[in-house]
């Protein structure tokens, strides 16, 4: 009879309704902006029978796909949140029913034997990164517990990802509590091997992290994840270093590769550099008419695609090229002769105005190294006071 008693259960929560209604939100804005895409340029080609307006219809591809995907995407939420997998721990076992996959029709039943598990990693795993803060590298990281218990079973190593909803939880203290009563080994990473909005890793690259032991040490749990976790953590700060060093020692490009930008910088800085520029522009054909200025005058239009290259670098502070410089010079072009594009059914002085800010946009080559070169100091020398302190 003892041997089938129940432990505990544990059922992953749906998602906090406040979040829920902010994804729905977010996905519903870029849908109809990728809508917008499509339809923008139809609208205005057939209102204008303007011949220059044709070459907006190359963002219409785009914006079918950006809705597709948003689509896609919300669909996929909704799923998740219907389909929650659970985690029952018995004396003798633990019995996982998991959707893996989205759109399965049943979920992955798996039943392990206590006597096949090895060892029990207590770690974090990212929730969820939302607003940025202080340039887009900068996000405010949500992280929760976790805990990868490895297995063995017909010689092969397998390992069970079982995530709690948030540090507070009291049901990670109750299998960490029976795991090491059980006399299973307890280990600690801080490494974030695991996201429960993408795949980070996969199984097998998370078992080959811990057959590396490359930043994993003992846990001596005491009955409160949150305070045995403070108190481990300067330990495993200080292997993890000295690991990061031996790397980064025997690979100089190691650091690179860790610093480099990836499509989760590169998408949110390009489209506030774009929206910035695009209001100022648009201000500008409106109100440049009432200054002492002509309307073929490119000065204003450096001077707003300059206070978009200090935005543009400033989000990409952390890894600066100068290669940089050509991205944003392309995206000036493309910005300029759109707005050129757009006014040119305006009032002739709007239209020269747009005109101008193009033939800036042109030019710009010119004081491009200026942004670029001003962000650059700055950083280094924020980089220099940091380690004085």
């Amino acid at each position: 009879m003892e041997q089938h008693q129940l432990i505990h259960t544990y059922t992953k929560p749906p998602r906090e309704t406040f979040w829920r209604i902010a994804y729905i939100v977010a996905l519903l804005v870029g849908a109809l902006f990728g809508a917008w895409l499509v339809t923008a340029p139809i609208y205005y080609f057939l209102k204008y029978q303007n011949e220059w307006i044709l070459i907006s219809f190359v963002f219409i591809p785009l914006g079918i796909w950006i809705v597709y995907r948003l689509v896609r995407h919300l669909r996929k939420l909704m799923w998740e949140d219907s389909h929650l997998s659970s985690y029952t721990l018995y004396n003798h076992k633990i019995h996982a029913s998991e959707w893996v996959e989205p759109y399965s029709k049943a979920p992955v039943e798996r039943e392990i034997p206590l006597a096949e598990i090895t060892s029990v990693t207590a770690s974090f795993y990212v929730i969820r990164q939302t607003i940025p803060q202080h340039g887009f590298n900068n996000t405010v990281t949500e992280t929760g517990p976790i805990l990868y218990i490895r297995y063995t079973r017909n010689s092969q190593e397998n390992v069970l990802n079982l995530p709690f909803p948030n540090h507070g939880d009291d049901s990670i203290n109750v299998w960490l509590g029976f795991f090491k009563k059980a006399g299973i080994p307890l280990r600690f990473t801080a490494h974030t091997l695991y996201r429960a909005d993408t795949q980070s890793l996969t199984d097998a690259q998370r078992l080959e992290y811990f057959d590396a032991g490359n930043a994993v040490i003992d846990f001596p749990f005491t009955g409160s994840w949150l305070a045995d976790e403070a108190a481990v953590r300067p330990t495993w700060e200080e292997k993890a270093e000295a690991f990061i060093a031996e790397e980064e020692e025997r690979n100089p490009e190691f650091k690179k590769a860790r610093q480099k930008h990836t499509y989760k910088t590169w998408i949110p800085t390009i489209w506030l550099t774009a929206m910035v520029i695009m209001l100022l522009s648009y201000g500008y054909t409106k109100i440049g008419g009432n200054l002492p200025l002509s309307p073929g005058n490119i000065l204003p239009g450096l001077v707003i695609f300059t206070m978009g290259g200090f935005l543009f670098f400033f989000c990409l502070r952390h890894y600066l090229r100068w290669l940089y410089v050509f991205t944003y010079w392309g995206a000036a072009l493309i910005i300029g002769l759109w707005i050129a594009v757009a006014t040119v059914e305006q009032p002739p002085i709007e239209a020269e105005l747009g005109t101008s800010i193009f033939l800036a946009a042109i030019v710009y080559p010119l004081l491009m190294w200026l942004p670029f070169v001003a962000v650059k100091r700055w950083s280094k020398k924020k980089s220099r006071e940091i380690v004085s302190v």
